[in-house]
């Protein structure tokens, strides 16, 4: 397990999805804080202690994932942050 100073922060809007997420990181050691649209996840990296990394789901309601990408560069203490894109295009 990799040591972590602030909460796993998960950008999901699919609550299985989310909740499955959640439930993996927690069950091997990791806090985790979880948001259902990029205005909701803008909130908890404004708050402390800040998530050490976001998992972010790119097609989101309210505020998407590019719009969320964007808002982190243009933040000096946000921008560290890593992110790890996971999103899915379900179609026919």
């Amino acid at each position: 397990m990799v040591s972590l100073r602030g909460p796993v922060l998960i950008v999901e809007d699919d609550p299985d999805i989310r909740e499955s997420l959640q439930h993996f990181l927690e069950a091997h050691g990791y806090p985790v804080v979880a948001a259902s649209h990029g205005k909701e996840a803008l909130e908890y990296l404004g708050r402390a202690p800040r998530p050490s990394m976001v998992v972010l789901d790119m097609n989101l309601p309210v505020m998407d994932g590019n719009r969320l990408l964007t808002a982190r560069k243009g933040d000096d203490l946000l921008r560290t942050i890593p992110v790890v894109i996971l999103s899915a295009a379900l179609g026919g």
